[in-house]
């Protein structure tokens, strides 16, 4: 046995075949587990690598897996498939129903859909850009649990005619959005078998991530794919599931074991991340839910650490605290190395503002890229990339429909973008290879430009700030705040001669920017997956953890899941915190505090 497997994970990724749910803790190496069953089925038990298809929740997450497996099966590993449900759902709809990217439902056109549909209905909404907030996700909650939520301002009867002309126009305009993917997926498969037989033919050993995160129809579709081979493997962690808003429920796992006849059951119990002092503190919190799946979690070794529940006076108080630990832990600790947990995202520029404003360096999810790394500055900075020659896939895929020219993924082919190929490709659409043919011109006059004035021309010339005040179909403030960052960038260009001299400043400043992003400042959700070997979680007081809505149990019990998972985040330290009053009201400690306290209250500060 490979001395850095834990027996419990050795004996998961030697699992043959037939079904298998592997329940793994937090830190108990899920990754690793996938990653070496991939290579122990592929290598020492002949399995075809293009039989085997891995699922898991994020892109990212998918990326490493791949770039893992890819060093463990260098010569096998690009037979392999790995994706998100969407990416994987989507892979199946395209081969059936002949969709491409055009079929997808952009977020900008998923709004000015329900803008106009809203203004058409003669509802009195007091805030229009605030009610298609509200809807999205009631309209994605009930098309993946069939159950209405509405947290609206509207009336039941004015949110089902709204619900009811958005399923209708897109499917005129034949358009999914995500959880369209799931469905007409699962329609697929229960409608026409001879489909479904052939997706089962072609992934007989189905490996799904983060299994706990599934909703109804997720997990429906993963049992009709996986039911003639049986060979569906499930990693996950019930307690860790905190997407109840997306649909997705604990029990899915229980479930699992109910209805896969001959089920294997496996735990990963060794916390590798965090000391003992956290991860039973964590378990002695999660053991007061009922709807779980019975699991001893221990810390791996006899390392130290250290774990606090500290109380305050108010919020500065809390705050003056985490700025003067932080600063106190610099000789051992970088800034990137520590983060601040809350439970919603209204503080979050609270506390980031009291830390720098201290001298800490340090971000909040939203402000960690640099302004080329995402949105008008990455588009941007692509177009600039696009003109000086970069011929790149990825570069030509962010720019190439804006401004909108229906240009087809498909029509690119694979590797470099070849413009003669894509204006042969098009040349019985006279629209379409006039707009190639347009921006084929546009680039080489960009290329001759000095930077300053290649951005000019691509705002006005090209009709790019144009494509952004219609993006913002009438939103003034996304409007004046993307206009605002196309200014900016353009001002940053001024002194630069040439653009590769200004590319080459730009790609430093988005690293620079990255690097010293400093302490991070996220939410409880956006935390899962990550790890911090220092981590401060404020304001545990009643109210805001439990969070003031959670008042039925299964409510109360997501809630625990979610403060353990912001607990099971700390490698090395942990520290509590909560106030005793808030602009002169009382506030109580939050109940879980006592909960995850030791009888002794050994290495820890008592709960008031």
């Amino acid at each position: 046995m490979d001395k850095r497997l834990s027996t419990e994970q050795f004996a998961a990724i030697r699992h043959d075949t037939g079904p298998a749910l592997v329940t793994a803790g937090p830190g108990s190496g899920k990754t690793t587990v996938i990653t070496e069953r991939i290579r122990y089925l592929v290598s020492e038990r002949g399995v075809d690598p293009g039989g085997i298809l891995t699922i898991t929740f994020t892109n990212a997450a998918a990326e490493e897996m791949k770039r893992r497996t890819g060093k463990l099966l260098p010569d096998r590993a690009s037979y392999l498939t790995f994706g998100t449900f969407h990416s994987i759902f989507f892979l199946i709809l395209k081969h059936s129903f002949d969709f491409d990217s055009r079929n997808i439902l952009k977020n900008e056109t998923r709004v000015q859909i329900l803008n106009d549909i809203i203004k058409r209905s003669g509802c009195d909404a007091n805030d229009r850009r605030q009610l298609i907030s509200d809807l999205i996700p009631v309209i994605s909650k009930y098309k993946n649990t069939g159950m209405i939520k509405n947290d609206t301002e509207l009336s039941d009867d004015e949110l089902e005619l709204i619900m009811e002309s958005y399923k209708r126009k897109l499917e005129s305009s034949r358009l999914l959005d995500f959880d369209d993917m799931l469905l007409r997926c699962r329609d697929l498969f229960k409608n026409r078998p001879g489909v479904l037989k052939s997706w089962q033919d072609r992934y007989k050993y189905i490996q799904i991530d983060e299994f706990q995160d599934i909703n109804e129809v997720q997990y429906e579709v993963m049992r009709l794919l996986s039911q003639k081979n049986m060979n569906l493997f499930a990693v996950g962690d019930d307690d860790q599931a905190i997407y109840g808003f997306r649909g997705s429920t604990p029990g899915i796992m229980k479930r699992f074991i109910n209805e896969f006849e001959g089920v294997r059951q496996y735990t990963l119990a060794v916390n590798h991340r965090s000391p003992e002092c956290i991860v039973s503190a964590a378990g002695r919190l999660i053991s007061n839910n009922s709807d779980r799946i019975y699991k001893d979690i221990r810390a791996f070794g006899g390392r130290e650490g250290e774990f606090m529940i500290l109380p305050f006076k108010d919020m500065a108080e809390e705050i003056g605290f985490i700025e003067g630990r932080i600063k106190s832990l610099l000789p051992y600790f970088r800034y990137e190395d520590m983060a601040v947990l809350l439970r919603t995202n209204t503080t979050l520029e609270i506390y980031a503002g009291a830390l720098r404003k201290s001298g800490i360096p340090c971000t909040t999810g939203k402000s960690v890229f640099g302004i080329y790394q995402r949105g008008v500055g990455k588009e941007i900075f692509d177009y600039m990339r696009f003109a000086f020659g970069d011929d790149s896939r990825s570069v030509f895929l962010n720019i190439m429909n804006i401004p909108e020219r229906h240009i087809y993924r498909g029509a690119l082919g694979d590797g470099r973008i070849d413009m003669k190929r894509l204006l042969e490709y098009y040349r019985d659409d006279p629209d379409i290879f006039g707009a190639v043919k347009k921006l084929e011109y546009d680039r080489s006059v960009m290329k001759k430009l000095k930077p300053f004035a290649a951005i000019h021309y691509l705002f006005n010339a090209m009709g790019y700030l144009e494509h952004l005040k219609h993006r913002a179909n009438g939103n003034g403030e996304l409007w004046s705040s993307e206009k605002k960052t196309a200014e900016e960038i353009l001002m940053r260009a001024r002194p630069y001669r040439s653009i590769d001299e200004w590319l080459s400043d730009a790609k430093e400043d988005a690293k620079k920017t990255t690097a010293d992003a400093g302490v991070k400042i996220l939410t409880m959700h956006a935390s899962k997956g990550l790890e911090f070997p220092v981590v401060f979680i404020p304001d545990v007081n009643e109210g805001s953890v439990p969070y003031g809505r959670a008042v039925m149990q299964p409510e109360t019990e997501e809630e625990r899941r979610l403060f353990y998972v912001a607990m099971t985040r700390a490698k090395e330290k942990l520290y509590i915190l909560y106030v005793r009053e808030n602009s002169g009201k009382k506030r109580l400690p939050s109940r879980f505090l006592t909960e995850c306290q030791s009888g002794d209250g050994a290495n820890q500060g008592t709960v008031l």
